[in-house]
């Protein structure tokens, strides 16, 4: 699956998809101890991306994961930053 947003100006964009199947995991009731989970997260904290849909996706997921982490305000504030227009 690569939907709409599979490709930046950067080359592919793995925080969009890796967020996405990790919501879904979750939501599906995935222990957020699972390696998978842990991996996948990584992963986004790996990329580069500076786009809102990915950065909502990613805020979204952290808000699931990580609930009140710096991490997942951190996600929150870069979101809140693009909807402003000043990222």
């Amino acid at each position: 699956m690569q939907g709409g947003f599979g490709n930046t100006q950067n080359g592919t964009n793995k925080a969009a998809m890796t967020a996405f199947v990790s919501i879904a995991m979750i939501e599906a009731g995935v222990e957020k101890t699972d390696k998978s989970l842990v991996d996948a997260f990584r992963c986004i904290d790996s990329q580069n991306y500076q786009d809102g849909y990915t950065a909502s996706l990613v805020a979204y997921a952290y808000s699931l994961y990580t609930p009140g982490s710096s991490r997942a305000r951190q996600a929150y504030n870069t979101l809140m930053v693009m909807a402003k227009g000043m990222y």
